[in-house]
């Protein structure tokens, strides 16, 4: 038995405007979903299309008979036609009405795209689009948790080389250190840009001390302390418009959680909410009056969106639904919230209108197959950029021979569920059931806790125990007693 983790590396995307609605893609075969995964790689995060469409012409030729994927596939090799200017597009719609009609809602988005080719309807000016503008290696255990500059150009990280915090330019790739003495045994955590761009609000875990949270201006000024506590920490996650406040999450020992606001001036703190989970996405709303935040729903390990007002007075549930609902950020005119939610079966992009600190209408869907996207900010101009994990990490078996060493079997996939999220497994005392970390949500950026899942070798039954910590980190061992 092992765990397998991929390489893995950070790609940011940049959103703009609005999509059409599309639709979810249920279980396939697993070849069919390793082509749809590969491809909408190519589309959406490399931005290779006609490496896209190269795929999407596969999954339709060897999983034809797999209708709704075929016809998802068709659906995309469309689009990727269209953004290259390319007439085929016509015939992968007319294509996929004439032999998949039955799929209702790619058929109704076929028609919709073969209309708008034929000019009955207005132009995809508004469509949202996605590229990748930087991608890197970090650390096994290490994520991106900065924040973009206002003007898109700089991103907020740690050096993972040095341990410092770093400003890293998207144009050029080119990262320059903040501060000295990282080395890892001082280091910074999660990092936040005023709206001015001068300054950086960030953690920085002492080498045998508390953590404190500081702000070191862009220009080379000595870092200095806004707040430190032996008994807790400070997460920033945003810089009030005026600039005279820092947005944070504290948590205090053993397991108190409070949305407050800090002083940049003199490091005084107000504490706004106390909350029964910790997340580390919380925002101001662009004209300071409310602030918006995701917790986990009673009894369930999923989320809703919550609008609080800045002074901690009154608060409304914005997004209320079964469904996981994660906070993103407000547009830049705060006059929309972007979340992602699984509602549609794959977490997706969806916008919601709120006017005087309320929810105005429905949630419209912007982005399909969004991922597990780590919010980064949007900038003046209206992008929104966010962070996606490549790679996986999962809990495989095999047989071998104990007298030898030697592997017998190629190893399987011991669940087939969360697959990519999976890791420290641990047999049972008598052999007969693995447990395992399963993670549902980005290293570090969610609300909810990873679960424990546990599955019977005898049944095949899983079952997950959630453990409502905070954080869970392996390995994980059983007791003696298997209890």
């Amino acid at each position: 038995m092992k765990t397998i983790r991929g390489g893995w590396c950070l790609v940011v995307a940049v959103l703009a405007g609005l999509l059409t609605a599309s639709f979810a893609i249920p279980q396939k075969d697993d070849q069919a979903e390793v082509l749809m995964q590969a491809a909408h790689q190519k589309q959406f995060v490399e931005g290779q299309l006609e490496q896209a469409i190269q795929l999407y012409k596969r999954i339709v030729q060897e999983h034809a008979g797999d209708r709704t994927v075929a016809a998802k596939a068709l659906l995309e090799m469309g689009q990727c036609y269209e953004k290259l200017g390319n007439m085929e597009a016509r015939k992968a719609y007319e294509r996929l009405l004439s032999d998949y009609g039955d799929q209702n809602e790619a058929a109704a988005q076929a028609r919709s795209r073969l209309a708008a080719l034929s000019g009955n309807v207005g132009s995809r000016s508004s469509e949202m689009v996605t590229r990748r503008v930087w991608a890197g290696q970090v650390p096994p255990d290490g994520y991106v948790a900065g924040s973009v500059s206002p003007d898109g150009r700089y991103l907020s990280d740690v050096d993972w080389t040095t341990g410092d915090l770093a400003l890293r330019d998207l144009m050029t790739g080119k990262a320059r250190r903040l501060t000295k003495g990282g080395v890892f045994l001082d280091e910074p955590s999660f990092s936040v840009i005023s709206l001015d761009g001068k300054e950086v609000a960030y953690n920085w875990f002492n080498k045998g001390g508390s953590p404190d949270l500081r702000v070191v201006r862009l220009d080379g000024s000595a870092p200095r302390i806004l707040y430190s506590d032996k008994g807790g920490l400070a997460f920033p996650t945003d810089w009030s418009p005026d600039g005279k406040y820092i947005l944070a999450l504290l948590y205090k020992e053993p397991s108190t959680f409070q949305i407050a606001v800090i002083s940049v001036v003199d490091g005084s703190v107000r504490v706004l909410k106390t909350l029964d989970s910790y997340s580390l996405k919380i925002r101001f709303s662009p004209d300071g009056r409310c602030i918006a935040y995701d917790a986990r729903q009673q009894d369930s390990d999923n989320s809703d969106i919550f609008l609080l007002a800045a002074d901690g007075s009154r608060e409304i549930r914005l997004v209320e639904h079964p469904a996981d609902d994660q906070l993103l950020g407000w547009t830049p005119d705060g006059s929309h919230i972007l979340f992602a939610s699984d509602r549609s079966g794959a977490m997706s992009a969806w916008m919601i209108r709120v006017a005087d600190g309320k929810p105005q209408g429905s949630p419209e869907l912007v982005k399909q197959d969004i991922g597990q996207a780590l919010p980064i900010g949007f900038t003046r101009s209206g992008a929104f950029y966010y962070g996606l994990e490549i790679g996986a990490t999962d809990v495989y078996t095999a047989e071998f021979n104990p007298a030898t060493g030697r592997v017998l079997t190629q190893p399987q996939s011991a669940t087939q569920r969360f697959v990519g999220s999976n890791s420290s497994p641990a047999w049972s005392p008598d052999g007969q059931s693995l447990a395992y970390i399963s993670s549902r949500t980005p290293r570090l950026l969610g609300h909810h806790p990873e679960v424990i899942s546990i599955r019977s070798l005898e049944t095949g039954e899983e079952r997950d125990l959630s453990t409502k910590l905070g954080f869970l980190w392996g390995p994980i061992r059983w007791s003696p007693d298997g209890r």
